[in-house]
């Protein structure tokens, strides 16, 4: 009885380490990899986000460089052929969109992905500078790409499902890179300098006056003179006049 009871403490030890390990697998899987949200989406887009902060006088350079290598040897490239690398470019926040194509339902096109069998194909996709420029900052991530191709009904083929892996731990819905360029500060307007004032206007020569001076006395006083002279005089010679008809009439 005792020997049972060990052994199936011993099973049971067995299938918890077991469990365990099975969610460690499945915490690492999908940690390191992530499906997008629209597993249906006929086609891969890669997201382009160009950050610019800061004074320009030149509107900076926006276009960058990728690079969709084919890690399998039949997996199509957008180009038409299959293995070795595509590279691509996209201007500004921008994005550059693959569809997926298929044998036997489409034709092929130029910018597409064409797949003439089932299996799940492996990509690899990176931003590509061969020559940094200053002040600028580049997305370095590294992204992993599976593209799965499974057959479809009435003998065709078509779209299974896409997995997308960033190298982190992170999980992106989408592959996207986001690129920075910083500037200088705003250079300061001069100030506008003041404006001389106006001189003021020499005052004017003052013309002849209307009423001249009479022997050296201006025109009101010489009136008031002529006034108080007149008050003094003018009794006086009455007095005189009529002193002297007094005496003819003695």
């Amino acid at each position: 009885m005792k020997k049972m009871n060990n052994k199936r403490t011993r099973l049971w030890r067995r299938a918890v380490a077991a469990g365990l390990l099975g969610l460690l697998v499945l915490f690492m899987l999908n940690s390191t990899y992530t499906y997008a949200s629209d597993v249906t989406k006929p086609e891969l887009e890669v997201k382009q986000i160009f950050e610019k902060s800061g004074y320009f006088e030149e509107e900076p350079d926006d276009v960058f460089t990728y690079r969709l290598t084919a890690l399998d040897a039949d997996a199509p490239l957008p180009n038409g052929t299959k293995g070795g690398a595509y590279d691509f470019t996209i201007k500004g926040s921008d994005s550059a969109v693959f569809p997926y194509l298929y044998k036997g339902t489409d034709t092929a096109a130029e910018g597409s992905f064409f797949f003439e069998h089932v299996g799940v194909f492996t990509y690899e996709l990176k931003q590509v500078v061969e020559s940094p420029k200053e002040n600028y900052t580049y997305d370095e991530t590294v992204y992993t790409i599976r593209i799965s191709v499974l057959n479809q009904p009435d003998d065709k083929i078509g779209f299974g499902w896409v997995e997308i892996s960033n190298g982190h731990d992170e999980k992106p819905e989408s592959v996207e890179f986001t690129n920075k360029c910083k500037g200088g500060e705003e250079p300061t307007k001069p100030t506008e300098p003041t404006k001389p004032t106006k001189p003021t206007d020499p005052t004017k020569p003052t013309g002849p006056s209307p009423n001249p001076p009479i022997l050296g006395i201006e025109g009101n006083n010489f009136a008031w003179i002529l006034l108080a002279a007149f008050v003094l005089v003018v009794p006086g010679a009455v007095y005189l006049i009529v002193r002297g008809t007094r005496k003819k009439e003695q």
